[in-house]
């Protein structure tokens, strides 16, 4: 059963789901500061309308128009100090859910378990710009900036404290919520419940964040494009090691049955595009079909697995060792991603899946493979290593919409890859999206053009970095500061990977 329940201007949906044996609420909220209406859930589901069971990334927005996703999730997964595999994913809830609304009292390693937390945080600039003028708005009232438990009360939302008394009093214009964008969601969850996803063993990790937009006046890619920011914190006593997170989208472009997907890991994304010129049925988007990317902003992606609705060896994953292996760019059976093909066992291994240019028409695509169009879920992820008890890791998103005025799919595709081009120079340059800048502007990689070795002059000398050809498969890793390069082809590379916390991607010219 659905109810709605209008506040702050906000419709949410209520939902009955099953979390701890009882009943749990699912709320709903929508965000809609610029082209794109989007949808997301307590606990962690993001883009899917729970009460109608349809997608919620409504691109152009408006009554009734098509979503080009589906669902996304947060998949994470790591080894204890005694090997043992830990594992939280999430899909369509239809087995159970692995998170559950609302932080975790760190002290006593329970959830909180609240009403207070069946709740999606709206804010938006307009009450930012209230609360300078001292001025209170519903948005602000609501903003929650601790909790309070036996054990004492925690910081939760960010906020301007000005006299360091915890509390948020907007009444003299010097404190104010501190959030990206125009508009957000803030929102926080935790796996601390009966794993029905996975039948994992729990984490103990508390996860909180924004989904958020920006509205430009200049940029099409920003007005196509919502943000999220994940804050993966370990709240257990337990050290992770091995410790990969995944970003799972099952992506609908409108009509399901007729989509294409691939991932490129010079621009750090996975994406999906229609297989023909007519996105068919009253949800598709006819003649001009739209095309999509994941981006991860502030990781080098790890791996990408891409799949279909069924349960064969390389369907949808069952167990937690499955969901894990997914991460790692391995089948459920245990065989690795193989080049060409479906993956299995098709060639030499590679962590990417379907890395070629479709737009070009090179490397390895679904067309030059002869995999026909379908329903697709797509998983790509990030290597987080270590996560320490107390320990923080942060994943930031970009979910970029594209629709070109002619040229059918092929068009769309490839305006798609133009302005995911245009999205990774503007957020190397807008500290404001809270994004550390790429190792571009700190670190240096020379020379380059190189021959037979190249540096990376940085101060830290935590070094971990990987090359990749242009086709996407990794053909180099090291972790020194000078790197041989004398073995590579002519072409160029891109490196990618970690110096200590600062992110690194540059492209070489190896001749």
């Amino acid at each position: 059963m659905t109810k709605l329940y209008s506040l702050s201007a906000l419709l949410f949906a209520l939902v009955i789901g099953t979390i701890h044996g009882v009943a749990q609420p699912v709320v709903s909220a929508t965000i809609e500061a610029n082209n794109v209406k989007a949808q997301a859930n307590t606990a962690g589901l993001l883009f899917n309308n729970i009460g109608l069971g349809s997608g919620a990334f409504i691109a152009p927005k408006g009554p009734g128009g098509p979503s080009s996703i589906y669902a996304s999730t947060l998949w994470i997964g790591g080894l204890d100090n005694g090997g043992n595999l830990h594992m939280a994913a999430q899909t369509y809830r239809q087995a159970g859910n692995d998170f559950h609304s609302g932080p975790i009292d760190q002290l006593a390693g329970t959830p909180v378990n609240s009403v207070a937390f069946d709740s999606l945080w709206r804010i938006t600039k307009a009450d930012y710009l209230s609360a300078r003028q001292g001025v209170w708005t519903d948005n602000l009232r609501r903003w929650p900036v601790s909790y309070t438990t036996a054990n004492g009360t925690y910081k939760l939302a960010p906020f301007h404290d000005a006299n360091n008394d915890g509390k948020m009093d907007v009444s003299g214009g010097l404190e104010y919520p501190i959030f990206p964008g125009d508009e957000a969601l803030f929102f926080v969850y935790n796996d601390k419940t009966l794993h029905g996803e996975t039948s994992g063993s729990q984490l103990g990790v508390e996860v909180a964040g924004f989904m958020y937009q920006l509205k430009s006046a200049t940029n099409e890619y920003l007005n196509n494009t919502v943000f999220v920011d994940y804050y993966i914190t370990n709240k257990s006593s337990n050290a992770y090691y091995d410790v990969l997170a995944g970003i799972w989208t099952d992506f609908d472009l409108g009509n399901y049955a007729d989509d294409r997907i691939g991932s490129d890991s010079a621009r750090n994304m996975y994406y999906a595009y229609n297989g023909d010129d007519n996105d068919e049925g009253v949800i598709g988007y006819g003649t001009t079909p739209a095309a999509m990317c994941v981006m991860f902003i502030n990781q080098p992606m790890y791996a990408t697995m891409g799949y279909g609705s069924d349960f064969s060896v390389i369907g949808n994953p069952m167990l937690a060792e499955q969901y894990y292996g997914y991460t790692r760019g391995i089948w459920k059976d245990g065989s690795p991603l193989t080049y060409g093909g479906n993956g299995y066992n098709t060639g030499s291994r590679t962590r990417y899946t379907l890395s070629g240019n479709p737009c070009a028409n090179t490397g390895w695509t679904e067309q030059n493979s002869g995999v026909g169009a379908g329903d697709r879920r797509m998983l790509g992820s990030v290597n987080l290593d270590t996560l320490l008890p107390g320990g923080v890791k942060k994943i930031s998103l970009a979910y970029l919409w594209s629709r070109a005025a002619t040229g059918g799919a092929k068009g769309s595709l490839c305006k798609m890859f133009d302005q995911a081009d245009s999205l990774i120079n503007w957020t190397n340059n807008n500290p404001p999206l809270s994004v550390k800048n790429p190792a571009t502007e700190t670190v240096k990689i020379y020379p380059n053009p190189a021959t037979s070795a190249v540096t990376i002059e940085t101060e830290e000398e935590n070094i971990k970095v990987s090359l990749f050809d242009i086709s996407g498969r990794e053909v180099l890793l090291s972790t020194q500061k000078t790197i041989d390069i004398s073995g590579l082809t002519k072409g160029i590379y891109v490196v990618r990977g970690t110096a200590g916390t600062t992110y690194i991607s540059q492209k070489i010219l190896v001749q």
